[in-house]
C-alpha cells in the first residue's frame, strides 16, 4: 500500500533480486512507482563486488546505467550520483549526491529521493 517504493543502493544481484524473487514481491513492487538508487558511483561500487559482477554477468561496464538496465521495467526513476546521469538511458534520471557518510547524509539522500520522485514522477 506504499505510495512509493525505493530500492536502496544495494547489489542488485545478491541483495535486491533475492528479495524480488519472493512470492508476490515483484508484483507488489511493480504496482507502485519505483525509484532505484544506484550503488555504482563513477564506475565503482560504493561497497562490495558489484563493479566486477556487472561485466561478468551482463557484459557491460559498471555504471548506474547497467544497474538500471538490469532492473528493466521495474524502475520508474533512477537516482544516481551527480555526473553519472548520462549512463542511464532506460528511465528518467535524477542526479544528486548519493554517497552517505553519516546520519545527516542518509537524511539528506532521503529528502533528495522524495524531491526527485515528486519532480519526475508526476
Amino acid at each position: 500500500e506504499a505510495d512509493l517504493v525505493v530500492i536502496a543502493p544495494s547489489n542488485p544481484y545478491v541483495s535486491i533480486d533475492t528479495i524480488l524473487t519472493l512470492d508476490g514481491v515483484r508484483e507488489a513492487v511493480q504496482s507502485r512507482p519505483v525509484v532505484a538508487v544506484s550503488p555504482i558511483v563513477g564506475g565503482r561500487a560504493v561497497k562490495g563486488p558489484l563493479a566486477s559482477m556487472i561485466p561478468a554477468l551482463e557484459g557491460r561496464k559498471p555504471c548506474a546505467g547497467a544497474v538500471m538496465a538490469h532492473y528493466g521495467t521495474l524502475v520508474d526513476l533512477a537516482v544516481v550520483e551527480l555526473g553519472d546521469e548520462s549512463t542511464v538511458r532506460a528511465v528518467p534520471v535524477y542526479g544528486c549526491r548519493t554517497v552517505m557518510a553519516d546520519r545527516d547524509g542518509r537524511a539528506r539522500l532521503a529528502r533528495e529521493i522524495l524531491d526527485g520522485a515528486a519532480e519526475r514522477l508526476q
